[in-house]
């Protein structure tokens, strides 16, 4: 076979196939250049002051870890973008965006329910997570915390989940658990 023959696709790679990576690296990087390389998507920015006193910012638009991104959007034109971006890498790449799995958290913890309300539908997204939650987004393992309410439940939901890891651990060892000084 020479190195330019088409290849016909007969199935899905199976989980753990160690080429499944490589392809979906290679399907996924043009979607996050997209975003990356638009000069009309604006992101979060960042400003902090130097010592010499003048402001400096730092663009954050996406930030991904394997198949997971967390992007950025300053307004409801950015997320018009997100949504094009979206649906052109669904079109070019035939795979499809799991949105079950699609959150959205507003980054200083306010509830802008109701401005972000219809963007936010059109983009199958029902609900936006703020401080008024009782319970915080977590992503990849961690909790995205906004309020006293949220950390109460984290801190809480840690420690009987230690509590119940170091109960198997002791009763494997033989010895009580005592969780007192």
């Amino acid at each position: 076979m020479a190195i330019f023959e088409k290849v016909c696709i007969l199935r899905d790679f199976k989980q753990g196939d160690p080429i499944s990576c490589k392809c979906y690296d290679l399907a996924f990087k043009p979607f996050l250049q997209s975003i990356l390389q638009d000069q009309d998507f604006h992101g979060y920015q960042f400003t902090q002051h130097t010592t010499t006193g003048e402001p400096a910012s730092l663009t954050t638009k996406i930030l991904c870890y394997a198949d997971d991104a967390l992007v950025f959007t300053h307004d409801k034109q950015d997320l018009r973008l997100l949504k094009y971006y979206m649906d052109l890498f669904c079109r070019a790449s035939n795979a499809q965006f799991n949105y079950s799995k699609v959150d959205a958290f507003s980054l200083f913890g306010r509830n802008t329910r109701g401005f972000w309300k219809s963007s936010l539908s059109n983009m199958k997204i029902n609900h936006l997570h703020t401080a008024d939650d009782a319970q915080p987004l977590n992503d990849l393992g961690f909790n995205l915390i906004q309020s006293t309410q949220q950390r109460i439940y984290s801190v809480t939901t840690l420690i009987a989940s230690l509590k119940f890891t170091l109960a198997d651990y002791f009763q494997f060892l033989g010895k009580p658990l005592s969780l007192t000084p």
